[in-house]
């Protein structure tokens, strides 16, 4: 049957219609059942696609299949490497050339090779390097100085090392791996590593996956490893290394300090500084997070660290003094694995609104769990936890049991902080002044150095410093006195008489007790309303006196006068001068 067109079968199968069998039965050949086998023919441009691709013999490309574009970088044949004298030597593979194959072009040489370089004259290292380059029919060398410890000398770039010699005084090892991630077809991946010197030397990886041999030359003491230097293009998480202890003493691994090294090369540094690997001993280690990781160790007759037996999926391993291993199985990580899967579970459960009140990522959780104690249960934690419905955001609630929010914590903190500002200004301005008298009368403030207090009665300082009796004493006008006895009277005569001077309009008085003082006449000051009275006694009482009211009550009987001071009334004798 014909294939009919998408567009014409939806317009077929619409709603409402009610399409024949045949129309059914033309939908259903338009399409491919599962249990039909689809032809290549009918997948488009495929034929065309898979001419192109290498056929596959053993899971490899035949070598005949692989276009010159294709860019490999490999050692595929290659004769013996001998040094002899103070010349590198080269000979040819036994089937009848050296090959390499340098970033896709196949290079051959039938002829040896032979090269001269500097001999080691002291208890130095000296690597030579023997490459090939692209374009290039020959094979050369690199030669590196004299050194304390061993480096590599530079090559060009996306050259292809074909073999490696570390030279010393002890003699010399001999190293075929390649450093491009390629491995000869024989290489069995160990590298014999020769270190001469006591201080930490990083080992130099070759090839895709490498294995140390580590061995040492007549120095005292134990080699110390600060990492491996790697090709940046064989850096990943989880690739391994092994390294085996044939140096006849322990091997320590210390920090690697800095180390300047070409773009295209790393160093791996050893995350277990407490780890000795023992002669004899091989372990195994592993890249995890750009760093080393001991992963196992295997024992030998030197003893070692060895893996502990029964251990159950998903154990780690914990450092242990008090077992022969000197580790033991532990599930802690289990534990704390199933832990936070719960926690996982819980957070998913949460609405969003939740989440924002709760918790913002799991990672927060973990990173205040990882602070908390073995055996903390963590549920009784957060529910010990103040739920933020429960924080009072206003300093008007009654609810005493609450806890206040820190915005209106810091609200009450300046309103308290005013308070003692204002307090602490009254105070300072307050600190000069004198408290009010406590009972009513005559007062007066007396100063005494820096201290004001109130005296009951008039007391007034003449400058003079001749007064120092304690009897009550009579002064003259004119003059100045000083006295420094409290309690004791002194009256003032002898005043210069003004009563004929027109410009003060005054009387003169005296009472009694021969106090003199001038007062205003009424005829000039209308204020002071004065009348008489008939009387040879002076015994009136105030409410006599104030029943005239006026403010004076003549006693011509008596030649003198009373006069209203304040809210008492005073009796003054004298005559009136006009």
């Amino acid at each position: 049957m014909a294939i009919i067109p998408k567009y014409t079968l939806a317009q077929k199968f619409e709603n409402g219609k009610k399409p024949p069998e045949w129309d059914f039965w033309a939908w259903q050949d338009s399409y491919w059942h599962k249990e039909e086998k689809i032809p290549q023919t009918a997948i488009e441009d495929l034929p065309a696609t898979l001419a192109k691709k290498a056929d596959l013999e053993n899971g490899m490309v035949r070598e005949d299949q692989l276009p010159f574009s294709v860019v490999t970088s490999e050692v595929i044949a290659l004769g013996a490497v001998e040094i002899v004298d103070n010349q590198v030597k080269l000979s040819v593979h036994s089937s009848g050339a050296n090959k390499v194959r340098v970033k896709g072009q196949l290079i051959t040489r039938a002829f040896p090779n032979q090269w001269v370089f500097t001999p080691v004259s002291g208890n130095g290292v000296k690597v030579i390097r023997g490459f090939a380059v692209k374009n290039q029919s020959d094979f050369f060398i690199a030669e590196s100085d004299e050194l304390p410890e061993m480096k590599d000398p530079e090559i060009p770039e996306n050259a292809l090392q074909i073999f490696r010699l570390i030279i010393s005084s002890e003699g010399v090892t001999v190293d075929e791996g390649p450093t491009s991630g390629m491995k000869t077809k024989s290489q069995d991946n160990w590298t014999t590593s020769l270190v001469n010197v006591e201080t930490p030397v990083a080992l130099s990886a070759n090839g895709s996956s490498s294995n140390f041999i580590v061995t040492k030359t007549s120095f005292a003491g134990s080699v110390t490893l600060k990492g491996i230097i790697i090709d940046t293009s064989d850096l990943w998480d989880g690739k391994e290394f092994y390294i085996k202890n044939e140096a006849g003493v322990d091997i320590i691994f210390s920090l690697a300090t800095a180390e300047t090294l070409p773009p295209e090369k790393a160093l791996l540094r050893f995350t277990d500084l407490d780890l000795i690997l023992k002669p004899d001993i091989t372990a195994l280690f592993r890249i995890f997070n750009g760093n080393l990781k001991p992963v196992k160790y295997s024992a030998g007759d030197g003893g070692g660290a060895k893996f502990p037996e029964a251990g159950a999926d998903g154990d780690i391993l914990e450092k242990d003094g008090t077992t022969a291993e000197g580790a033991k199985w532990s599930n802690r990580l289990t534990t704390a694995e199933n832990a936070l899967q719960v926690l996982e579970n819980w957070k998913a459960a949460l609405t969003d609104a939740d989440e924002d009140n709760i918790v913002d990522t799991i990672t927060e959780l973990i990173a205040t769990m990882q602070t908390m104690p073995e055996g903390t249960d963590i549920f009784a934690l957060i529910n010990s936890k103040l739920d933020k419905s429960a924080v009072i955001n206003s300093l008007n609630s009654i609810m005493t049991t609450s806890a206040l929010s820190a915005y209106q914590g810091k609200v009450l903190k300046d309103l308290i902080d005013g308070l003692n500002a204002t307090v602490t200004a009254n105070a300072t301005a307050l600190a000069g002044k004198a408290d009010k008298p406590a009972t009513d009368g005559i007062w007066s403030l007396q100063k005494l150095g820096s201290v004001f207090t109130w005296v009951s009665g008039v007391v007034q300082n003449i400058a003079n410093t001749d007064l120092t009796t304690t009897a009550n004493r009579t002064f003259t006008q004119g003059f100045t006195y000083t006295h420094a006895t409290a309690g004791k009277l002194y009256y003032v005569t002898g005043l210069t008489d003004k009563t004929a001077d027109e410009t003060f309009r005054l009387f003169r008085v005296q009472n009694a007790a021969g106090q003199q003082a001038y007062v205003p006449k009424s005829s000039l000051y209308t204020t002071v309303e004065q009348k008489s009275i008939s009387s040879t006694t002076i015994n009136h009482t105030l409410a006599e006196l104030n029943a005239y009211g006026t403010e004076r009550v003549d006693t011509p009987n008596l030649n003198g006068y009373y006069l209203k001071v304040g809210f008492k009334w005073m009796f003054f004798t004298g005559t009136e001068v006009v």
